[in-house]
């Protein structure tokens, strides 16, 4: 569970949260590239609710581990796969190293369109939105 305050409520059901680094964060080795790139060091977030929630309301970002696993998984290992798929595939087909090549290359390309074009779906963004929650008594 993450916290995070309301930064704006897009509609009825949907608000973007300001996502607060905590506990995680303070132990990871890696805490200075996540936001290397971003100096205004917002980590923002779109998450459904339901109730009664308002701009600067401080929230828990409920993200269930199944959505976590399956970004992962897209987002890590498509690209590997593509790339050997095509590599292989070129081999199998082509017995020009640079082609195979190439093709690994085309294969990497095409995964970031699949990525892309899997994480614009309506099907998979509904299915991948977290959920917030308003604390009713903030104690930090």
């Amino acid at each position: 569970m993450e916290y995070g305050i309301v930064k704006e409520i897009i509609s009825s059901n949907r608000l973007i949260v300001d996502v607060v680094s905590k506990n995680e964060c303070s132990s990871c080795s890696a805490k200075e590239g996540c936001r290397i790139f971003d100096k205004k060091c917002e980590s923002l977030l779109e998450a459904g609710y339901s109730g009664e929630i308002k701009e600067g309301d401080m929230v828990l970002v409920n993200i269930k581990p199944a959505q976590k696993i399956f970004s992962s998984v897209v987002i890590f290992l498509l690209p590997l796969v593509f790339m050997f798929l095509f590599y292989f595939l070129a081999g199998i087909f082509a017995k020009i190293e640079i082609i195979e090549v190439l093709s690994a290359i085309t294969g990497l390309i095409a995964s970031f369109i699949m990525i892309t074009l899997i994480f614009k779906s309506k099907r998979i963004k509904n299915l991948l939105t977290p959920i917030v929650e308003i604390i009713e008594n903030p104690t930090e």
